[in-house]
């Protein structure tokens, strides 16, 4: 399984826009864990990153997510990815609005990347660091 691998490399496209709320142990702040937007918007550039990547095994997409989870909240990855799939099945308004917002910006990114493949620069998921520089600012 590449899960593990996957998971690495899906962290390093968010985790420069997380930095405002990574703590010191590793992870996100794990009060973020409850917090629609973010949950939704990874759970989004994960799905998006899947199928760039072009994973059609539903059990190592499944460890995929669950593996995201538990690097940005220790510990927890797994009752996460279960919190994200019920919303996701139950097709929570906001969950699925911040979910198609995490996929069109990573799509985005990977198009980006794919026309400038040379250039070691990144983009960055704007949305999401908005979001987060947004929590940041009101602690």
């Amino acid at each position: 399984m590449r899960a593990g691998k996957t998971a690495h490399h899906i962290i390093s496209f968010i985790k420069p826009c997380l930095i405002l709320v990574w703590s010191s142990e590793g992870g996100i702040d794990a009060k973020l864990k409850d917090d629609m937007f973010i949950l939704g918007y990874v759970y989004g550039v994960i799905a998006a990153f899947l199928e760039g990547l072009k994973v059609t095994d539903q059990e190592e997409a499944g460890y995929s997510i669950q593996q995201v989870f538990e690097r940005l909240f220790p510990g927890q990855g797994r009752p996460v990815t279960e919190i994200c799939n019920q919303y996701a099945l139950q097709k929570s308004p906001e969950f699925m609005r911040s979910t198609r917002l995490g996929f069109s910006e990573m799509i985005e990114t990977f198009e980006i990347f794919d026309l400038e493949r040379d250039r070691q620069e990144q983009k960055i998921l704007e949305s999401l660091l908005h979001y987060v520089s947004n929590i940041a600012c009101e602690k």
